[in-house]
């Protein structure tokens, strides 16, 4: 079993949750969310660090990795 530092989470996110700072998977590569722009019925636009862009519809989820930040 992959052993994550505490800092580092797993979590299912979907158009209403993902934040900019998450890295998804996509084609096997982990892509960081860049941006996120609204569009109508909870969807979002997602602007990546590969310079591409996916649009999460509201009911989609995903897996995201999340790295927690000290305050």
């Amino acid at each position: 079993m992959l052993r994550l530092p505490p800092s580092v989470k797993i979590v299912k996110v979907m158009s209403t949750t993902v934040r900019r700072g998450d890295f998804i998977r996509i084609a096997g590569n982990a892509v960081e969310v860049l941006d996120l722009i609204q569009l109508p019925g909870n969807a979002k636009r997602l602007r990546l660090g590969n310079g591409e862009f996916l649009t999460l519809v509201a009911k989609k989820q995903l897996y995201a990795i999340r790295v927690t930040r000290k305050r």
